[in-house]
């Protein structure tokens, strides 16, 4: 098994049973399957850091040998699972400063020879990736721009 910290922000998404990804440092380009089977009642005393976490534990459903006390891991807790949805990195979210709405950009191309924009309507969201729930189809290529964000603040200023 393997003890980890969640966040306060993060805790109330995991349950008992919950399915874990797990990989090792000492391990590369594996990847170990387990599931939550403790979290703590209580956080973990902080000791005035301010930081509030919760100790939990994962089982893994793997006897491999190497799999060693103290070895350095990574788990990923699946909270949420999304089968046959459209999704977009977050990169080419773009927030429409008139209505605060989200946009994206597509490769079809507007009458004056740009990337064509499309309102979109977003799901869930991680730290990489946005669900689409509605605005782009199977198959839209979105562009994401490639200017700096000193480029895009002086677009911004110029009103473009």
């Amino acid at each position: 098994h393997i003890n980890v910290e969640v966040d306060e922000i993060d805790i109330g998404r995991i349950a008992l049973e919950q399915n874990v990804v797990v990989s090792i440092d000492a391990i590369p380009d594996e990847e170990f399957a387990g599931s939550v089977t403790e979290i703590a009642p209580a956080p973990l005393d902080g000791a005035g850091s301010g930081i509030v976490a919760y100790e939990v534990v994962i089982s893994l459903d793997s006897d491999d040998s190497r799999l060693l006390p103290g070895l350095t891991a990574d788990a990923t807790i699946e909270t949420d699972r999304l089968e046959d949805v459209i999704v977009i990195p977050n990169r080419a979210v773009s927030i429409d400063r008139s209505n605060g709405e989200p946009v994206a950009f597509v490769e079809k191309v507007d009458e004056d020879g740009r990337p064509g924009r499309v309102d979109i309507e977003l799901g869930l969201r991680n730290e990489t990736v946005s669900q689409v729930l509605s605005g782009l189809d199977e198959g839209d290529r979105v562009v994401i721009g490639s200017s700096s964000r000193r480029e895009q603040l002086q677009r911004a200023m110029q009103g473009e």
